[in-house]
């Protein structure tokens, strides 16, 4: 085993002395300047610390060389004292006394303030002062508060602009109806969001597609998706628009429809096709009762091969007994803003001196029309959000969708969806059918006490409408 060196012996010997290195025994205390570098240095036995001055770089590479020859010594002087024929100090020697690699002895003063390498195992690192450390983050730049305020500003105006330019405004759609601005807690938040496109898409179109919604299961067989169906089904909604298609249709292509042109014409056996006087066609059937559409179910209608459209505002019950998988409907409709629409259901009804607003107090102002037509709830029951996401998926899914404020552009949008060919404005009434508008007096402005509570009534229908409006155009594209 390797004996323990003598620190004094060995320094003799080597013609150096504890003072001439600035050497001192463990346990003895010493002054140090508050500038000195202090290195501790530990071989064998001997351990104590090395000071010394910055005095000059002649001074510092002198004593910096003095400790490398120091340390060799140490180390021959070590090295001579084993038995090299005796294989266990061999051994312990390699595992006690590790060469050093003197040139990697980096000069612990010199100019550039470096210190001893960690990879000679005689020198163990100092601890960086906490004056270094202190100066080091002095020295970091920092911004102002000023730079960071103008900077956040300057990032939230960007995403502005980026927003308004690719956004909402180049799609050319509208957030709301600035008029329900007031009404937003009771039409809902959907409102606000109606309209945002995402590459064409919009938001709430995207948002309908990943809710995985369920249709009832004959609304999904007996119905075609947009695009595809066989016979052509008109879901009637009073007031928007419809009246006007179905004088086309009869007096400007003389399609054979089913409607309730045949209430009239009921006592027949078997199925056939009449003539009005105005020159539309017919089958004797009543598509607006349960009990007609139980009549239309048995003459099988949808594959007689007579019918070319179906009327009718009974839009479950139609689907369900009208249509099957093999012979689809083809779903198609007008939508109209609520408020226009209920002031013109009630120009129709009203009894003479009553105005609007003793209309709405005596209840017969519809609640929610469109939407209950859609989800099949027409016996007052209570509306929830589920409904509301089932009827805008039903039109997203299955429905061609037309506007009553772009009434012409929609009737030709129909005419060309399901292949109809031009109208004929030589035919009798069909260039006066090709003409007739909408009109409804205005006795509701915007914003406006009587408005609102007119759309109180109809919050879904309003979001129903808003996607309506949406859906036109993404199927414009």
């Amino acid at each position: 085993m390797l004996p323990a060196a003598s620190s004094e012996d060995d320094l003799s010997e080597s013609g150096w002395s504890p003072a001439d290195l600035g050497l001192v025994e463990e346990g003895s205390t010493r002054s140090e300047h508050p500038t000195s570098r202090r290195t501790e240095v530990s071989l064998g036995s001997v351990q104590g610390s090395i000071t010394s001055r910055s005095t000059g770089s002649v001074g510092r590479r002198a004593l910096s060389h003095s400790i490398r020859h120091h340390a060799a010594i140490l180390q021959h002087k070590a090295v001579d004292k084993i038995d090299v024929d005796d294989p266990t100090e061999q051994k312990e020697a390699s595992r006690v006394m590790p060469q050093p690699n003197l040139n990697q002895i980096s000069d612990p003063l010199d100019e550039d303030e470096a210190v001893i390498g960690s990879d000679w195992n005689f020198f163990t690192p100092p601890t960086i002062p906490a004056e270094w450390s202190q100066q080091i983050i002095r020295n970091v730049p920092k911004l102002s508060r000023k730079w960071v305020i103008l900077l956040t500003v300057f990032a939230f105006l960007l995403s502005i602009s980026f927003a308004m330019i690719f956004g909402i405004n180049k799609a050319g759609y509208k957030v709301a109806d600035p008029s329900t601005v007031g009404l937003k807690e009771t039409v809902g938040a959907t409102i606000q969001s109606v309209g945002a496109t995402i590459s064409g898409i919009s938001q709430t179109t995207l948002q309908l597609q990943t809710a995985n919604i369920r249709l009832p299961e004959y609304i999904q067989t007996n119905l075609g998706d947009v695009g595809s169906g066989l016979i052509p089904f008109y879901v009637f909604i009073p007031e928007t628009g419809g009246l006007t298609l179905q004088r086309l249709t009869r007096e400007c292509l003389g399609l054979v429809e089913a409607s309730n042109a045949g209430s009239q014409d009921l006592a027949g056996t078997s199925l056939t096709v009449q003539t009005l006087p105005g020159g539309g066609r017919y089958v004797n059937v009543d598509m607006n009762t349960d009990l007609g559409l139980d009549r239309a179910k048995n003459f099988q209608i949808a594959s007689s091969g007579l019918v070319d459209i179906v009327y009718s505002p009974l839009f479950y019950p139609v689907v369900e007994k009208i249509f099957d998988s093999n012979r689809t409907g083809r779903m198609f409709t007008i939508f109209c803003h609520p408020v226009s629409r209920a002031i013109m259901v009630y120009q129709k009804n009203q009894a003479p001196g009553t105005t609007m607003e003793q209309y709405i107090l005596s209840g017969q102002l519809e609640n929610n029309y469109v939407t209950r037509v859609l989800v099949n709830k027409l016996q007052g029951q209570n509306l929830v959000k589920e409904d509301l996401d089932l009827a805008l998926d039903t039109l997203r899914r299955k429905c061609v969708i037309g506007l009553s404020e772009s009434l012409l552009e929609s009737l030709e949008r129909f005419r060309k969806s399901f292949g109809w060919p031009e109208y004929d404005t030589a035919r009798v009434g069909c260039a006066e059918a090709a003409d007739a508008q909408n009109t409804n007096q205005t006795i509701a402005v915007e914003g406006e006490s009587l408005w609102n509570e007119i759309l109180k009534q109809n919050d879904f229908d309003l979001q129903v409408f808003e996607y309506a409006k949406v859906l036109y155009n993404e199927q414009r594209q």
